[in-house]
Order: structure tokens, then sequence, then C-alpha cells
């Protein structure tokens, strides 16, 4: 879907995909401002930066649980990074189920998520009833990751 040209603060037309996705990114970052600075940042930064902090460790991972997301993954949605939708997992046998919950309980266990995880595709989605020549009458879209699931357990 294209997106028609957006309405610049200066009144011109943002008419270029760069154009446009420089405007995205000036609205994306005029909403989501970092909380103010604090005084304990190096505390907090070094907090962060351990490589496993000291909480209660997240429940593992059961078969049956990541099974569960799998089947609740909308199969008409676009694939990731990693071109694999929805129906691909759902058609996953056991084996390999039980192979990704390993994986994924050694990467809570070991706190490594790889690089790759970290990156998402953002794309923007025309809010109903709202005039397309504005940034701010688009939402934001990410693809998620089956992991994020577990979380909100």
């Amino acid at each position: 879907m294209a997106i028609p040209p957006l309405r610049k603060p200066d009144s011109s037309w943002a008419r270029s995909n760069m154009e446009k996705s420089n405007k995205f990114a000036q609205h994306l970052a005029n909403v989501f401002t970092p909380h103010p600075r604090n005084t304990n940042d190096d505390e907090i930064e070094a907090y962060l930066d351990a490589p496993c902090q000291m909480s209660p460790p997240l429940k593992a991972f059961s078969p049956t649980k990541v099974r569960h997301v799998i089947n609740q993954l909308n199969p008409h949605k676009a694939p990731g990074y990693d071109l694999i939708d929805g129906t691909v997992l759902k058609n996953l046998p056991r084996k390999a189920i039980v192979l990704l919950t390993s994986i994924f309980n050694s990467m809570f266990r070991l706190c490594h998520f790889p690089v790759q995880w970290k990156y998402a595709q953002i794309i923007m989605i025309a809010k109903p009833g709202k005039p397309p020549t504005e940034a701010s009458s688009y939402k934001l879209s990410t693809q998620g990751q089956i992991l994020c699931y577990h979380c909100h357990w």
C-alpha cells in the first residue's frame, strides 16, 4: 500500500519515500520521548549491563505452552525478518517444538538473545477516518516474536 504525500510543518509536501520516512521518524521521535534523566544513571546502566540481573528466574517454557502460542498466531499476517509465517509454525512437528522450547529456555538461562531478534520491521498503518496527509494519522505496527509472548503468561 502506497502512503500518500505527507504535509510537512512548513506546509510543503513530503513526496518521496525518503521524505515520508523522515517525517514519520520525526513524528515518532516526538511521540516516544525518553523519561527524564535520573541522577542514578550510572547505577542503573551498570545494573542493566550485568549479564544476569539478580531476580527470580522466569518460569521455563514448556513445549505445550510454545505450541499454544503458535496456535494463537494469525496465519494471514505477514512474515517477519526471517520470512517464517504463522502457517509454517503451525505445521511444525512436535520434535521441532521441543527443539524451539529448548532454545528458548537456554536463551533465558544464559541471558543471551540473538542480535537479529533485537530488530523489528516497523510498518505504519493508516488510522481509519483520519486525514492520510498527516503523520499522526498512522499507527505503528511491528513484527513480533513467539518468545515475547512468554513474558505475558
